[in-house]
């Protein structure tokens, strides 16, 4: 993670219109929403977005689909 600058610099070199670089967090194991919680689990994360204490939300949740 703390090489990803040298490696967008590197990048850049090689690849003419290389656009952006960012981390992207992706989790090792999900866990599955039924479709009687989805709406629940949907209005939270959105509720939580909405905040502005909050600056980022991740989650491991997979809502088969949506």
């Amino acid at each position: 993670m703390s090489e990803i600058y040298n490696v967008k610099k590197n990048l850049e070199k090689i690849i003419v219109n290389f656009i952006s670089t960012e981390i992207e967090w992706v989790p090792l194991n999900s866990v599955e929403v039924n479709k009687d919680n989805k709406d629940g689990v949907v209005n939270f994360l959105e509720t939580l977005e909405e905040d502005e204490d909050v600056q980022n939300v991740y989650s491991n949740i997979n809502l088969g689909g949506i």
